[in-house]
């Protein structure tokens, strides 16, 4: 949600009016300046309702007058195509991770293009669609970074560190608050606040308290939007495997956070000790060594995390991200007006009397 925020304030700050098809469940985005424009889809939530839902949707589509569709989740990608054809536009597929067994099917009369957030992505996609390699496109996911470094701004206070995490099995945990407890033994002091919700809450909390880490560990229920929270935090744990499109890591980063994370997936991605620190995953000792090097050094801390915002500004910003959107939509306008009167053409010419 956080990233499509940022995609809608930048199209916007482009001139470009966009609108929002959304499950009728989801929380509906505010932004600064006019509204806009949002169509819940179903509106009724009735299997025998799905045919009037798609032309309630196609009626409200027709009057805003889009000239390209872009579907972000490719469970919709049947009904983006439906609607495009419906509409006589181009459509455009995000792909935020690798396509699995079952590809979508698309329409070689109205996809454009093809995107992916990430580049490992790219060339599987070309490989699976292969007729329309020259259209598919890496893109960063884009995100603002702070006027203000938020890593041990204020130097007196005790350290606070954030993790999020979905809370399903203590063992995804225990680790970290065990390393947690060496640290307070060692005489460090600092606090951690654990943001996530999940079936083993109870037992993590249990398991908090077995510790004597219920003054120094928080179970926070999830909070929106995080980037305030993490704003207001010096080092931000990532304990699960690294993407490059992780929301919650890159806020972390572009507010100035100090960020240790799972070595796996991190390299080739984050530079360990320029921009983070990295550990061994489900090791406890490798996690204390981490974070102990952070509060032992506050201004090495301090560094890891402006070199972690200069990341941000130079591969994921959102004015990059958007220009290349733009760029892209253009690009789907132009080759579908061709293919259109290259279609027209043909037709002509198949029906002319000889």
């Amino acid at each position: 949600a956080h990233s499509l925020r940022r995609l809608l304030l930048g199209l916007r700050s482009e001139a470009c009016q966009p609108a929002l098809v959304h499950p009728p469940q989801f929380e509906v985005i505010s932004l600064p300046g006019p509204p806009t424009e949002t169509m819940p889809y179903p509106a009724y939530r009735i299997p025998l309702m799905r045919g009037y839902n798609r032309r309630l949707l196609a009626e409200q589509l027709a009057a805003f007058k889009p000239t390209v569709l872009h579907c972000f989740d490719l469970s919709r990608a049947e009904l983006t195509r439906h609607l495009a054809a419906a509409l006589g536009v181009p459509y455009i597929l995000t792909f935020s991770r690798p396509p699995g067994w079952i590809k979508p099917v698309v329409a070689p009369s109205h996809c454009a293009a093809l995107i992916a957030w990430r580049t490992a992505t790219v060339e599987r996609l070309k490989r699976r669609y292969s007729f329309m390699a020259e259209s598919i496109f890496h893109v960063n996911v884009g995100a603002f970074v702070s006027d203000k470094c938020a890593c041990f701004g204020e130097p007196d206070r005790i350290a606070s560190m954030v993790t999020v995490q979905p809370l399903h099995r203590l063992a995804d945990l225990e680790p970290v608050l065990n390393a947690l407890r060496h640290l307070t033994v060692d005489g460090h002091q600092c606090m951690l606040a654990v943001i996530g919700k999940g079936r083993a809450d109870r037992a993590l909390f249990r398991r908090i308290n077995e510790l004597g880490l219920n003054e120094i560990v928080t179970l926070v229920p999830q909070v929106r939007p995080l980037r305030n929270v993490l704003a207001g935090a010096d080092i931000f744990l990532q304990t699960q495997p690294v993407s490059p499109t992780d929301a919650n890591l890159l806020d972390a980063l572009s507010v100035g956070t100090a960020v240790a994370v799972c070595r796996r997936g991190a390299e080739g991605v984050l530079t360990e000790d320029e921009n983070a620190v990295f550990f061994q995953p489900n090791d406890e000792l490798s996690i204390y060594t981490a974070l102990r090097k952070l509060l032992v050094d506050r201004a090495f801390a301090r560094r890891l995390a402006e070199a972690g915002q200069q990341y941000i500004r130079h591969h994921h910003s959102v004015s990059r991200m958007v220009e290349e959107l733009i760029e892209i939509y253009h690009m789907a306008q132009h080759w579908y007006a061709k293919t259109t009167v290259s279609a027209a053409d043909a037709s002509s010419t198949t029906s002319a009397p000889t």
